[in-house]
């Protein structure tokens, strides 16, 4: 784990503890930046840092992706979600956040259904479907939770 990541784990078990956070959150039964506004306007926190705890807790089986105009910043993927699926570099054309960030599109208000390779590179995600949802987090960023709705995708081989 990098200096980084243990400091902002450390700032997220401060600002968020786990025994203050987890029946908060556990009374939202939706993943969606609504959600997230609501616990982070709780906890006084950024829509980020929530965003992430959320994830990394594992609310919902999810990936936060952060993209800029020069492509994917970071990524957190949550503890359900195997490790074979890894977020392009680059947005695909054909996602919202893509509409979002480049097409001066309006901030997603609820979940869209997509095909989940616009979303991951991988040769399978092409029989698969994902909910997307993305918010402006700055003036050349998006911030998208990436919801996996299928249960086959989070079996960790398929063969």
């Amino acid at each position: 784990m990098s200096p980084e990541s243990v400091a902002n784990t450390f700032v997220a078990d401060l600002l968020m503890p786990k025994y203050l956070f987890a029946p908060i959150a556990g009374a939202y039964p939706k993943l969606n930046f609504k959600t997230v506004a609501e616990i982070a306007r709780v906890f006084r926190t950024s829509l980020t840092a929530t965003a992430i705890r959320l994830v990394d807790w594992g609310h919902a089986p999810a990936l936060l992706v952060s993209h800029s105009s020069s492509g994917r910043k970071w990524f957190t993927r949550g503890p359900d979600v195997s490790s074979r699926w890894f977020p392009r570099d680059n947005l695909d054309a054909d996602s919202f956040a893509f509409g979002i960030l480049h097409g001066g599109w309006p901030d997603d208000t609820v979940p869209r259904r997509i095909g989940a390779e616009a979303w991951f590179d991988s040769w399978e995600a092409q029989k698969y479907e994902v909910h997307e949802q993305t918010v402006r987090t700055g003036s050349d960023e998006v911030l998208t939770l990436v919801l996996i709705t299928d249960p086959r995708m989070l079996e960790e081989d398929e063969r």
